[in-house]
């Protein structure tokens, strides 16, 4: 069996789909299965330099990567739009027997669906939390335009939506995609036990070893809610802990979490 995962980014900078894509390609090649990843060079409002066209492992993964339309605009931007993929695509999409595509409104999602339905190559979609209610209120406007014109057609032509929880399948019901879906929670590789960990994090912190520590280990993204975190240790910021925060995300997002911090008093407790 041949398989083709189909994303917008597999940059470390777009958060979990990422890790998550890779972690599945690891899987089924050690099923045996032969899978490809095709993408862009995107890394948010930079490029990834890697090689572009021609097959490249990357990260223990074989990855055709392609040059992403690369405007000012933002919103433009994580459209993702590479007429190289589309060609690549429209040649070799016929070559696999099922598609594999992560996330959505975006080019590469959008037109692998429309080729595979055309050619009748089965295909699942797994939106990775972009069609929960937090999601879809994100300009919504232009999202609901996007799915009714397009993106509904592909997600109810698709042999399944993969979601990763029962309440991200609820979330379907307005939609009326719920029938589609299939609750297929992400696996996992658990690295080994690391020896005495709390008091080497403390020491590598330079730290007291009987010191509170708050973690915060996600990519840095409104939708996690960090801001509520911050301010809720702000209010209690007379206690005795420190802040670690462990992730990255978008420059003028992390902006704002740095200027919250410091007006909620946390800037000495934070790591």
């Amino acid at each position: 069996m041949k398989v083709l995962h189909v994303t917008p980014s597999i940059a470390d900078i777009r958060g979990g789909t990422s890790q998550a894509i890779l972690g599945m390609v690891s899987a089924l090649r050690y099923q045996g299965v032969a899978v490809d990843i095709v993408t862009t060079n995107d890394n948010g409002p930079t490029l990834l330099e890697v090689p572009l066209g021609n097959p490249t492992i990357y990260r223990g993964a074989s990855i055709y990567f392609f040059p992403r339309f690369s405007p000012v605009q933002a919103g433009l931007r994580d459209f993702a739009f590479s007429y190289a993929l589309g060609r690549w695509l429209n040649q070799f999409i016929c070559t696999y027997d099922l598609v594999h595509i992560h996330a959505l409104f975006s080019f590469p999602c959008t037109f692998a669906m429309g080729l595979a339905r055309r050619y009748s190559i089965p295909y699942v979609n797994h939106p990775h939390g972009l069609l929960c209610d937090w999601s879809l209120q994100q300009s919504r406007a232009k999202k609901m335009a996007y799915l009714t014109l397009t993106e509904l057609t592909n997600l109810r032509q698709s042999k399944a939506i993969l979601v990763t929880s029962q309440k991200e399948k609820q979330e379907l019901q307005a939609l009326s995609l719920e029938g589609l879906s299939k609750v297929v929670p992400l696996g996992l590789s658990i690295p080994p036990s690391i020896p005495e960990v709390r008091q080497r994090l403390r020491q590598h912190l330079g730290l007291p070893l009987d010191q509170p520590i708050v973690l915060f280990l996600s990519r840095i993204h409104p939708k996690k809610g960090l801001e509520y975190l911050i301010q809720a240790l702000g209010q209690i910021s007379h206690q005795r802990f420190t802040f670690v925060l462990a992730g990255n995300g978008d420059a003028v997002y992390e902006a704002k979490i740095k200027t919250l911090i410091n007006e909620q008093g946390l800037h000495n407790q934070t790591c």
